[in-house]
């Protein structure tokens, strides 16, 4: 039996109740959660880690979470980390074609519920584990416990 519980969790959020609200709702599939107000504390978790699932807000306040999905998809490390974009923001067409290159799946923040998000993430680990059973050498280690 596969297991459902995500071992690593990135949230890339600036706002303190947004990112405390998804901490609550992700605890009980997640054994760690690893959180980063800015692009630049983000970057500094993901030298240190590879999480299963990251969850990025657009509108950070030292880059675009647009540009910061450029950039962690161009680090060979990341390419099975899956990607939940959860954004108040209308995207443009342009905006919506980077993420789609990415893989990154769009929830939209004013139509957002707990149902939703916990769908995207349960179907965020299921990429990320085909993903990695096609690239072994990206495999996240077993957590102790």
């Amino acid at each position: 039996m596969v297991s459902t519980q995500v071992r690593r969790v990135l949230i890339i959020e600036d706002d303190e109740g947004s990112r405390a609200a998804l901490q609550t709702l992700l605890k009980p599939l997640c054994r760690e959660i690893l959180v980063a107000a800015t692009a630049a504390e983000a970057m500094a978790l993901l030298r240190g880690s590879v999480p299963d699932l990251a969850i990025v807000d657009v509108r950070l306040p030292d880059m675009n979470g647009l540009d910061l999905i450029d950039v962690v998809r161009g680090e060979p490390l990341h390419d099975a980390l899956s990607l939940i974009v959860c954004t108040s923001l209308e995207l443009s067409a342009e905006e919506r074609r980077r993420l789609e290159q990415h893989g990154a799946r769009l929830l939209p923040k004013s139509a957002l519920t707990p149902e939703d998000l916990l769908q995207a993430v349960l179907c965020a680990l299921a990429h990320t584990r085909a993903a990695r059973l096609m690239r072994p050498d990206l495999q996240t280690p077993r957590l102790a416990g």
